[in-house]
C-alpha cells in the first residue's frame, strides 16, 4: 500500500469519525468502529485498490448513522459548538469587511482631515468612527448582544437542546431490578 492510499484511508476514517461524533457515538464504541473501518478498508484496498474499495463502502455519513444506536434521544453538543463557531466566524469576517468598506467610503468621499461617526445601514448595531489626519484611525464599537446572541442561537439550534426536555428516561435493565 502506498503512502497516498494510507493517507486516503486515514482521511476517510477522519470523516467517519466526524459523523460518528455528530451522531452521538462516544468512547470505546467509536474507537472500535474506527478501527473496524480502517481494517476493512485496508484489506479491500490491498485486494481491489482504494477507489473501488471506497466506492463499495458508500457514504460514511450513512455508515455512521447506521452505527448510532439511540441517536435521536440526546442533544448533539459538538454540532452545536461547530455551528456557533461558524456563525461567529462568518459574522466577524462580514463585520470586518463591511466596516472597512464603510471607512473606505468615507475616505473616498474626499472629506480630507476630520472625524466621522456613523451607524451604517447594513450594521445598525455598530458605531463606526473614522478619524483622518496624519494617520487613519478606524474604531468600531459593537453592541455586545450582537456578538453573543447569533452564536448562542446557532448553538441551541445545532445542539438541539430541546431534546433534554423531551428525552424519556431509559428503561431500567432487568438485571438491576430487585
Amino acid at each position: 500500500m502506498s503512502a497516498y492510499e494510507w493517507f486516503r484511508i486515514r482521511r476517510t476514517m477522519l470523516a467517519y469519525d466526524y459523523w460518528l461524533d455528530v451522531e452521538g457515538v462516544t468512547g470505546r464504541a467509536r474507537k472500535d468502529l474506527r478501527a473496524e473501518l480502517v481494517g476493512n478498508l485496508t484489506d479491500a484496498t490491498a485486494a481491489v485498490g482504494y477507489p473501488a474499495a471506497r466506492r463499495s463502502l458508500g457514504s460514511v455519513r450513512t455508515l455512521a448513522t447506521a452505527a448510532a444506536p439511540d441517536r435521536d434521544s440526546r442533544p448533539r453538543w459538538v454540532v452545536g459548538s461547530y455551528a456557533a463557531i461558524v456563525v461567529f466566524a462568518i459574522g466577524a469576517f462580514a463585520a470586518l469587511g463591511l466596516i472597512t468598506a464603510w471607512a473606505d467610503g468615507v475616505m473616498a468621499a474626499g472629506g480630507g482631515q476630520g472625524l466621522w461617526i456613523g451607524h451604517p445601514f447594513f450594521l445598525p448595531w455598530v458605531e463606526i468612527t473614522v478619524r483622518q489626519g496624519e494617520t487613519l484611525q478606524i474604531l468600531a464599537t459593537f453592541n455586545p448582544w450582537s456578538v453573543v446572541v447569533p452564536p448562542l442561537v446557532a448553538f441551541l439550534i445545532g445542539s438541539r437542546i430541546w431534546r433534554l426536555a423531551t428525552r424519556q428516561s431509559s428503561p431500567t435493565p432487568a438485571a438491576q431490578v430487585r
